[in-house]
């Protein structure tokens, strides 16, 4: 009976270990995997790129990423951003807003007419305002936007975002009737807090995840966009 014992110590312990196993297994599972769903709260203490894939649930299978990033300008080389090369559609110039002249705004996208009249083409457009600062400031435009877009496409919520030069609040929409699988509305301020600068961004496919991401910590308005310095009064 003696000689049974080692083996019977040892069958035990090997249950435990594989027992314990099964416990380490399953809560990976639950973390990794996304087994258990996480709340508003853990969501806004992401980074942005992850706030974006756990907010994000359907998309266009590809590209899943872009093979490169650019930096462009408006045409008083103010506002300055990172969009993927492939977003070589550009254009500039002056912003009208709700019919009216708001500003100066920046747009790239790989199909420009496609993104602004069905919004079912990924890009971005930055536009930078004082009047709609001093009219809405930064809180009253995503409302006024929420307003407009919640009826066509489904509100996932209002959260934080800071990169090294700006902080803000955006808004975040998905399945749009338009098609588009996913809308992105930024807003923040200039340095001075004289200018409203607004960011749209479409999302499209997995690889506009990381455009949105990498737009969010390049953009910067230098200066005053509006004010020609280029010509003389």
């Amino acid at each position: 009976m003696s000689r049974k014992k080692p083996y019977v110590l040892f069958a035990l312990t090997l249950i435990l270990v594989l027992i314990g196993g099964v416990g380490v297994r399953g809560k990976a599972l639950s973390t990794t995997g996304n087994a258990a769903p996480q709340n508003a709260n853990s969501i806004q203490n992401l980074p942005l790129l992850q706030k974006l894939e756990a907010q994000q649930s359907v998309l266009a299978q590809g590209p899943s990423v872009y093979s490169g990033y650019t930096e462009i300008t408006d045409n008083e080389e103010k506002i300055r951003l990172q969009v993927p090369v492939e977003w070589s559609d550009i254009e500039t110039g002056q912003w009208t807003f709700k019919n009216k002249k708001a500003g100066v705004f920046l747009a790239a996208s790989a199909d420009l007419a496609n993104f602004y009249a069905t919004r079912s083409q990924a890009g971005v457009m930055v536009g930078v305002s004082h009047s709609l600062a001093r009219t809405y400031g930064k809180e009253g435009l995503l409302g006024l936007e929420k307003q407009d877009l919640s009826p066509q496409c489904r509100y996932k919520g209002r959260f934080d975002y800071q990169n090294q030069f700006y902080s803000g609040q955006y808004d975040h929409f998905t399945n749009c009737a338009s098609g588009t699988p996913g809308l992105l509305i930024f807003t923040t301020a200039s340095a001075d807090q004289k200018s409203l600068i607004f960011i749209r961004m479409n999302v499209v496919s997995e690889a506009d995840l990381q455009a949105a991401d990498t737009i969010i910590k390049s953009f910067q308005v230098l200066g005053d966009p509006e004010q020609d310095d280029h010509h003389e009064n």
